[in-house]
């Protein structure tokens, strides 16, 4: 497996998650706000839950070394916030829809060469 075949599945997690945001914008709403509310500690775990394979994903590039070595989960908030600013920007109606595609590919892009080690 090389940098390709990483850089293809961090392209297509992204994907999944903008279509996800995008078609769900209020459960979405749901997942980020309530997770750290008092009495959540289900909805905590079900978000983590949901956020776990791209975890793994970048702890691959780190191992892999496609990726800068530090905490997963902060390199992952990197990326979690750019994906769902460009959802937002969509679901807002701030960006056309037809224009989600690119900005996440160029999204992604631009991430895997700024976390490179």
């Amino acid at each position: 497996m090389g940098d390709d075949d990483f850089a293809r599945r961090v392209h297509r997690s992204a994907s999944a998650f903008a279509q996800f945001a995008t078609e769900n914008p209020a459960l979405l709403e749901l997942m980020n706000t309530t997770k750290h509310r008092p009495g959540a500690s289900a909805v905590y775990q079900a978000a983590t839950e949901a956020f776990e394979p791209i975890l793994d994903l970048i702890r691959e590039g780190q191992i892999l070394e496609i990726l800068q070595a530090g905490p997963p989960e902060e390199i992952g908030l990197i990326l979690y916030a750019t994906i769902n600013g460009i959802t937002t920007l969509v679901n807002t109606g701030a960006v056309g829809a037809e224009q989600i595609d690119g900005l996440i590919e160029a999204a992604v892009t631009q991430f895997l060469r700024g976390a490179a080690p």
